[in-house]
């Protein structure tokens, strides 16, 4: 029952105690002060506005909407509600009436910094891109260190093949993040810099900025929600119960290299938990209904926060929890700063580690990370012999394509290279192009990704820049099929792989179905895992030591039909042979390797270092 409502010269007092409850994320205690505060001035401006984000924080949007028009009507000369309203329209895809709000909040404050953001983002996600690159421009003039202007300008340059634009983004992210970083308290533009760092030209002393703020920021948001740790390690004798905590079991590259992993584990040595942070809605199909009944037990986290979902592993009695995620939805660093298994690992998820204090270890090999680079990481690496990447071999349609149904010449070398254009980059670029241009009538088969850009007029134009016919490149359709992805593969003669963050699950697309893949490993982690999996295969061939020798093969290749085809026996016999794409050998290993971890928790010891002697 609501109170007596107060005097007027007590509404200051309600508002400043909301304001600190909020602040303790208390929101029951906060939304019954400021209904109060309504309830003895309706047209409270300060009650109206707070109120709002709080249910629209907590997903009461209806409500929400309701008081941020009422503010509005309260205040029409402020900005804020008009702002606040268009965010939250367009966190929920109500993209063209956020527009309409971001818009009149700029005709009432036209430097308005943050409406300008959530302007750029929205016509970004309408697929107006020159309006948002626009609108970008005129927020970094406006506030020239704007970490998410940056990132989201870094963004749309890349994935518009404008390497121009991401160079001059990539140098005033590196000379603006040393006095930015240290102080920001934006959390997810801290963790989508932190992610873009991977493709980024910096160095090893930015990635360490990032991650010490990142633990900062988020242990920060787990004290206020603190969990009881979890039980000490068991003692041995019984099935560890290891965890594994993603938003990606479904058809994601993620859930297409694990789709037939977990059954692989030895059932009596582990218990396999499943935890999924993400409703993947219309991509259940049968990547997701594979790996759900691939676990033990696959528990639902999702929309549960940092804390409760942390609870709910702790439960579990877990032993080893490893995030196969980290920074791309960055949903499980906050579930593994509250500590909810004695033992915290990560995998896969992307390349590299994490650096943040309540991660213990990461997984790797002996090629990705090299013997005198193990103690350069703050977790400690636990390298597993052959390739720390699991790999499964996909169903393909038995029927190949013709290349002019792919819209492929007849005749000629067709490079491939299928790569996300994040992995694109002017360097290897200008590569292709020489490639192209020493190996007459070829062309470059590149997959045409205009999910949040279109980078063909940037990529054509480079190529004519670079004296290449743009038609030479070729942009293959999307083929939601998988198995149908892969047959045309059979049209190509070579994979080119990218350089500052090499193919992952796109080469071992390619090499699961025989087509070889030229790569150049170099200094980190992410330039090295294509490597990994050819090494393994056999074909070292395919390895490069520098731009010029990756040059210079792939014209020879090109020019070769019987090394090409010596090659394609090579990886024929390799897959017969069950080397990569089996990873019953990758499952035992991390079964003795999760066990060692486990034994040194229970002895408290601390996490270190070591090699996982082959099987």
């Amino acid at each position: 029952m609501a109170g007596p409502k107060p005097r007027s010269d007590n509404v200051q007092r309600l508002l400043d105690q909301a304001s600190a409850q909020w602040a303790q994320r208390d929101s029951i205690a906060a939304i019954a002060n400021y209904r109060r505060v309504l309830a003895a001035q309706p047209k409270s401006f300060a009650a109206l506005v707070n109120l709002a984000l709080i249910l629209a924080e907590l997903g009461q949007r209806k409500e929400a909407e309701a008081l941020y028009q009422r503010a509005i009507l309260a205040e029409p000369r402020r900005p804020e509600p008009l702002y606040n309203l268009g965010e939250m329209l367009r966190q929920t895809s109500r993209l063209d009436e956020a527009l309409v709000k971001f818009d009149a909040a700029l005709a009432l404050q036209p430097e308005h910094v943050k409406a300008m953001f959530g302007r750029m983002i929205t016509l970004r996600h309408l697929r107006r891109f020159d309006e948002a690159k626009a609108t970008c421009a005129r927020a970094l003039e406006l506030e020239p260190d704007h970490l998410g202007a940056l990132y989201q300008g870094l963004k749309m340059a890349q994935h518009r093949g404008d390497f121009a634009d991401a160079a001059l983004m990539h140098r005033r992210l590196a000379e603006t993040l040393p006095e930015t970083i240290p102080q920001t308290r934006l959390l997810m533009i801290t963790a989508n810099i932190a992610y873009v760092q991977l493709f980024a030209p910096w160095g090893p002393e930015i990635a360490r900025l990032l991650s010490d703020r990142l633990g900062e920021l988020i242990l920060a948001q787990a004290k206020r929600n603190a969990l009881t740790p979890p039980r000490p390690a068991p003692a041995s004798g019984r099935r560890l119960r290891i965890g594994y905590l993603s938003p990606n079991w479904g058809n994601h590259p993620v859930g297409h290299v694990t789709r037939s992993f977990f059954q692989r584990h030895d059932r009596t040595r582990v218990e396999v938990f499943g935890y999924t942070t993400k409703d993947r809605g219309k991509d259940r199909g049968i990547f997701h209904a594979d790996l759900a009944k691939s676990f033990d037990h696959y528990v639902d986290l999702t929309g549960l926060p940092p804390a409760q979902a942390a609870r709910r592993i702790a439960q579990d009695r877990i032993d080893v929890l490893i995030d196969v995620d980290g920074f791309m939805d960055m949903v499980s660093p906050p579930i593994l700063a509250h500590r909810p298994a004695p033992v915290q690992v990560f995998w896969l998820g992307h390349a590299g580690g994490l650096g943040l204090p309540f991660v213990d270890y990461l997984i790797a090999d002996h090629r990705v990370v090299r013997d005198d680079e193990v103690k350069t990481y703050r977790e400690a690496v636990v390298r597993v012999p052959g390739v720390y990447h699991p790999a499964d071999l996909h169903p393909v349609d038995a029927v190949t394509p013709t290349r002019a149904s792919e819209g492929l010449p007849e005749h000629g070398i067709v490079f491939c290279a299928f790569n996300n254009p994040q992995k694109i980059d002017a360097q290897v670029f200008a590569a292709w192009m020489r490639i192209l241009a020493g190996v007459p009538g070829s062309v470059l088969w590149l997959t045409d990704h205009n999910k949040h850009s279109d980078p063909k007029p940037m990529l054509r134009a480079a190529a004519s820049q670079a004296g290449v016919d743009p038609a030479r490149l070729i942009f293959a359709r999307h083929r939601p099929e998988k198995s149908v992805h892969l047959a045309r593969h059979r049209c190509a003669d070579l994979f080119l792989d990218t350089f500052v963050m090499n193919a992952a699950t796109t080469a071992l697309d390619a090499l699961s179905v025989g087509l070889p893949v030229l790569t150049r490993p170099g200094a980190r982690f992410g330039e090295r895992m294509a490597g990994s999996f050819i090494t393994e295969l056999g074909c070292t061939s395919l390895l490069c030591d520098s731009t010029e020798h990756y040059v210079a093969r792939a014209i020879e290749l090109a020019g070769d039909p019987q090394q090409r085809q010596a090659l394609r026996q090579t990886l024929s016999a390799a897959l017969a042979a069950g080397r990569l794409f089996d990873s019953t050998p990758l499952a035992r290993a991390l079964e003795r390797a999760f066990a060692d971890m486990v034994d040194r928790a229970a002895k408290g010891l601390a996490p270190t270092p070591f090699d996982v002697p082959p099987n």
